[in-house]
């Protein structure tokens, strides 16, 4: 099935080669069959239609009104299956279409950045569009198929129709002013010593929990409805504390200095959060580069449950 073409009937084919070679011989000669096999067919499909194609002659045939218009349409049509046959194959190889990922945070830095780099270079037609949200927010939104697949953080699914599946951990670092007196790697009691700043949709709840079962203090939070530039921009201006990944801290903030924390469970498991059901090429297509460059870039260390 190279071509529409493929798509067509046998009498719709041999319809289409008399028409082109004006005789049943040379259409048969074409075909490589008998002339007897393409007259029948021919015939079949008069038959089937009640009206006559062709006008037989001595020499040759030639189209009649009717044929000539039901011709017209019949490849019309080829030329249409055509074109959806290649869409089809190119939406199976992600060359089109559109994949809506959700991150909890900035896609534009480290990991996120890197592995997305890998993917445009792959398949540069897929239309990508980015939604930056918090995990709960997110899950809603595959949820709703308002986003195909999001990054989280360490997400355990709620909904059976979700497929979660872990991808890397990212240690954490501690955002400070860059006039802080703070240096070097820290344990969990600076989370206590000043306020710490968090969006209004990031999971602190979830954290605490996890803080709690290591030995760390109670967070005096301070949350804020805003970026996570916006954030930093606070940190910056000394009005409190945040932790933050690896990624984010590599990236770098002006004003801002990033200590790495001392405790080896003090990391971030990443997921990935999909629709059991998604039907999408391209998305199928970005965890296989995802797996790959994790494979490759990313072993995974200890999280906080070992």
């Amino acid at each position: 099935m190279e071509t529409g073409a493929g798509l067509l009937s046998v009498e719709l084919r041999t319809l289409i080669a008399v028409a082109e070679a004006g005789s049943f011989s040379r259409a048969a000669h074409r075909l490589g069959v008998e002339q007897s096999t393409v007259s029948r067919r021919i015939r079949d499909l008069e038959d089937g239609l009640g009206v006559s194609l062709f006008e037989r002659y001595p020499h040759g045939v030639r189209l009649t009104s009717a044929g000539g218009a039901f011709l017209d349409r019949v490849v019309r049509s080829q030329e249409a299956l055509a074109q959806a046959v290649a869409e089809a194959r190119q939406a199976a190889t992600a060359e089109i279409g559109r994949l809506r990922l959700g991150f909890v945070w900035s896609f534009a830095a480290g990991t996120a950045k890197d592995i997305l780099a890998a993917y445009r270079s792959r398949h540069p037609a897929v239309r990508l569009q980015f939604t930056e949200l918090g995990a709960a927010e997110l899950l809603m939104r595959v949820l709703d198929r308002r986003v195909d697949c999001a990054w989280v953080v360490r997400w355990r699914a709620l909904d059976p129709a979700i497929e979660v599946e872990p991808l890397w951990s990212e240690a954490l670092h501690l955002a400070v002013p860059a006039a802080s007196r703070l240096d070097g790697p820290q344990d969990w009691s600076v989370i206590g010593d000043a306020s710490y700043l968090c969006r209004a949709s990031d999971e602190w709840r979830s954290f605490q929990g996890a803080l709690d079962q290591v030995g760390g203090p109670r967070m005096q939070i301070r949350s804020h409805d805003c970026s996570r530039e916006s954030l930093l921009s606070l940190v910056a201006d000394g009005d409190g504390r945040t932790l933050l990944p690896e990624s984010i801290a590599q990236a770098g903030y002006p004003g801002v200095r990033f200590l790495p924390m001392k405790d080896p469970r003090g990391r971030l498991d990443i997921c990935a959060i999909w629709r059991r059901e998604t039907d999408n090429p391209a998305l199928r297509r970005f965890l296989a580069v995802t797996r790959s460059w994790v494979k490759k870039h990313r072993p995974p260390p200890p999280s906080w449950s070992d």
